[in-house]
């Protein structure tokens, strides 16, 4: 299972495995000058999508459970016209 996550704090999982995680992305034509709304203000920070919590591995090696999706492995995200 892949989840493409944009995210201000660290993103939890528990009694899960083989999970696979990458950036939200898109890009449309607009996109800066909506970020810059102060509505937008707190997806400035969305940026910790591979911080990920394991409940069910509470050790200092890497969790086995999940994984980062290589960047070749992830669609473009870009919107037409928009």
């Amino acid at each position: 299972c892949v989840f493409h996550m944009g995210v201000g704090s660290d993103p939890i999982i528990e009694d899960c495995s083989g999970l696979r995680v990458a950036p939200y992305t898109l890009d449309y034509q607009g996109l800066e000058e909506h970020m810059a709304r102060p509505e937008c203000s707190v997806l400035a920070n969305a940026d910790k999508w591979d911080s990920v919590v394991d409940f069910k591995w509470l050790r200092s090696t890497a969790s086995p459970n999940w994984s980062v999706l290589p960047e070749g492995a992830r669609p473009c995200g870009s919107v037409e016209g928009a």
